[in-house]
């Protein structure tokens, strides 16, 4: 036994290929091959060399695959219905074609042209589980993520494509050095029917003529079945060397029945098995395609599968913690970079200050002196743009005022204030103000505002009058203020 690789290898798994003299183990380097084979005969002795290889291989995933005489095939046609309905209609067929045994399987295979169009399904099943739970049995005591339990006959369909398969009627054989000699009859490249006839061991009896005869059986059988469609019937055996030869000079082709003799190691080649492959055996050839295919599963039950969910469930979160790892990677550096790119504008940006005050205290050195320091200059400066920017006279007002008192000559204007600001409620140092002074909610003019103080007196000898009027207004209005100011009698 080699020691345990790492567990977190996910290009690493296995197949165990059942049959009724042996189990053969399979394993799948990450380089993308098989490359360890361990066979277990199919006795306690074997069962407890099974267990022993359980326990100190590490947890790979295992797809098991069946090559079994024991597995039946029944056509039948069912309503077509959906989810629920269409669920317990096929249990129930199963449970009736196929007591005693959890291991079954639904194939759907189209709808029929008339009638009611129902569909068309083959069910398989394990009629005899018992050769199949011991092993399963031992994976689930030691913890081994079981992915599926496989039909090998159901499997081989993926082969059509990669040997180049065109005619409709195509019967594909191959022998298996544990489980014998496998028939599988496919019309329109959909799987109808598979038999697993037992072989005499290699080189006691010619293989020709006994390979030969096993198929001319199973044609009668196909006819008998009304299963073989009109047309010839192309059949492909598997096989190599001296076996071979004898199928070509032994073969003969009809009008129903043509051959076509495919090497064994030519159809790995065509897989991309690494290596050559010396025998007539196809059993690698069945596991290199179980391995790179990984189909959905075919006959486990839940009890099968609940460490291979877990496997996944485990695999799924190693690999979001990956992803996350990556993302916080590249933020960081990401980061990383805009603060050097940052902290390098700010050293930037400090050597231009320094320069700058450099060449500044350079050119004030070169100034002549003044009595003034350059910052009250600087100061005086913005004063000034400041009051150019947002000046204000009273030259209308005083232009309104002096339209006014044109008709009053008796009046002369014994003094005049002028505020000018931002503030509309701001008043003339020393003056009162009363509320009459307030303007009314929304009548105070936007911008800035000035505020305009007349003082009078009359010119009469009898009685005169002081009036000072004041009033926020805004600048560039052409009329009079908007409110008069106070009067008062005044003694004269």
């Amino acid at each position: 036994m080699s020691s345990r690789p790492s567990s977190i290898d996910y290009g690493r798994r296995r197949a165990a290929c059942v049959a009724p003299e042996a189990v053969t183990v399979y394993h799948w380097g990450g380089g993308g091959g098989i490359t360890d084979t361990f066979v277990f005969d199919a006795d306690d002795a074997g069962l407890s060399l099974f267990d022993r290889y359980l326990r100190e291989s590490d947890k790979s995933p295992l797809y098991m695959l069946v090559d079994l005489v024991e597995e039946e095939y029944r056509h039948e046609t069912i309503p077509h219905l959906y989810g629920p309905d269409r669920r317990a209609v096929l249990e129930r067929k199963l449970a009736w074609f196929f007591r005693g045994t959890p291991y079954s399987h639904v194939l759907p295979q189209g709808r029929e042209t008339e009638g009611r169009r129902d569909d068309k399904v083959l069910l398989s099943a394990i009629t005899n589980p018992e050769l199949v739970q011991p092993w399963t049995r031992l994976c689930v005591q030691q913890k081994v993520p079981v992915a599926g339990i496989y039909s090998l006959a159901i499997v081989s369909t993926a082969l059509l494509d990669r040997i180049n398969v065109k005619s409709p009627n195509v019967l594909m054989v191959s022998m298996q050095s544990h489980s014998g000699l496998r028939q599988s009859y496919f019309r329109d490249r959909v799987i109808k029917i598979s038999r697993l006839a037992k072989m005499p061991r290699l080189g006691t009896v010619p293989f020709a003529p006994y390979i030969l005869n096993e198929l001319d059986k199973f044609e009668r059988y196909l006819k008998n079945v009304q299963l073989l469609a009109e047309g010839p019937l192309d059949i492909y055996i598997f096989a190599h060397g001296e076996l071979l030869d004898q199928l070509e000079r032994q073969s003969r082709n009809s009008e129903t029945v043509r051959y076509h003799l495919l090497d064994v190691a030519d159809v790995a080649r065509r897989l991309g098995i690494q290596g050559v492959l010396t025998t007539p055996f196809s059993d690698y050839i069945y596991a290199h395609l179980l391995l790179n295919k990984r189909p959905r599963n075919h006959y486990a039950q839940a009890e099968d599968l609940k460490y291979y969910r877990l496997h996944q469930a485990r695999s799924g979160m190693l690999l979001a913690s990956a992803a996350i790892l990556l993302l916080a990677a590249v933020g960081g550096g990401l980061n990383l970079v805009e603060g050097l790119s940052l902290r390098q504008r700010a050293a930037s940006a400090e050597q231009r200050a320094g320069l700058y005050q450099a060449q500044f205290n350079a050119a004030k050195g070169r100034l002549p002196e003044t009595p003034v320091d350059p910052q009250d200059i600087k100061t005086a400066v913005d004063i000034a743009d400041t009051l150019s920017r947002y000046k204000a006279t009273p030259l209308e007002m005083m232009r309104a005022v002096s339209r006014a008192l044109d008709g009053y000559p008796e009046l002369q204007i014994a003094s005049l204030n002028w505020l000018a600001g931002t503030d509309p409620n701001a008043v003339v140092e020393g003056e009162p103000r009363g509320d009459e002074d307030t303007p009314p909610p929304g009548l105070t003019p936007p911008g800035t505002a000035a505020t305009f103080i007349i003082r009078s007196r009359c010119s009469r000898a009898r009685s005169g009058l002081s009036m000072a009027t004041s009033g926020p207004r805004s600048i560039g209005s052409t009329g009079l203020p908007r409110r008069c100011g106070r009067a008062r009698p005044c003694v004269g």
